[in-house]
């Protein structure tokens, strides 16, 4: 059962912040919809090939896991949505704490799953624009 929830958590994380990483303008022949599920689908397949990679060791699993969630997901605005309310009376000093500690807390939660990846699979179904910025996927 913990095997079939490391993929759905993991592109959770993806499917919040994909929208805040899909350009404002997209061309003529391309959905704002069809933009973020293709960009789920990229951040997606990278991460499932990582995990399927037998020739990388955990620590290098690991590794190349940090870089994508550092250079596909905007952690600041996940972490903002996970504190909640709470955001809005934090002080300056606190917020980039709480970042800090959420952004160890994700890699390190995500880390220990790493191992137990076994050919699971990402299949994207459908996207639905919630407004100008945002899609779920």
């Amino acid at each position: 059962m913990l095997k079939t929830k490391i993929l759905p958590a993991l592109f959770m994380i993806i499917a919040v912040t994909a929208a805040s990483a899909i350009p404002s303008a997209v061309s003529a022949t391309e959905t704002k919809e069809q933009a973020a599920i293709d960009l789920v689908k990229s951040l997606g397949n990278k991460a499932v090939e990582t995990l399927a990679n037998n020739s990388l060791s955990p620590e290098q699993k690991n590794e190349q896991f940090e870089n994508y969630m550092d250079e596909g997901f905007d952690m600041k605005l996940v972490g903002r949505f996970v504190l909640g309310n709470a955001w809005r009376n934090a002080s300056d000093a606190q917020k980039k704490e709480f970042q800090s500690v959420f952004r160890d807390y994700m890699v390190a939660t995500y880390s220990e799953k790493i191992g137990s990846y076994s050919g699971e699979n990402l299949k994207v179904n459908d996207a639905t624009s919630l407004n100008d910025k945002e899609s779920l996927v």
